[in-house]
C-alpha cells in the first residue's frame, strides 16, 4: 500500500513539472529561452518542445490512470496461443 502512495506522489511530481517546464517553453519564457540557447534552440524549436512535453505529461497522467491493479499477471508465454 505504502509504494502504491509513493508512486502515486512521483507520479504527481513528474506531470506537475512537465507541465509547468511544457508551459514555459509554450510561453517562450526568457529564462527557458537563454537555457535553450546554450545549445543553439531557436525560440520556435523551444515552443515546439515545450508542446510536445506537455502532449507527453498528458499522455503519462492518461497511462497512469490506465495501468491494471497489482494483482494483475501478465500471461506467460506458455499459455499464448501459437500461430502457425
Amino acid at each position: 500500500m505504502i509504494l502504491k502512495l509513493i508512486n502515486s506522489a512521483l507520479i504527481l511530481v513528474a506531470v506537475f513539472l512537465g507541465i509547468k517546464h511544457g508551459w514555459n517553453m509554450l510561453m517562450a519564457k526568457p529564462e527557458m529561452l537563454d537555457m535553450f540557447g546554450k545549445w543553439n534552440f531557436s525560440k520556435n524549436a523551444v515552443i515546439l518542445n515545450g508542446a510536445i512535453t506537455l502532449l507527453a505529461s498528458s499522455v503519462y497522467v492518461r497511462q497512469a490512470r490506465d495501468l491494471p491493479p497489482a494483482s494483475f499477471r501478465f500471461p506467460l508465454a506458455k499459455d499464448t496461443l501459437a500461430l502457425s
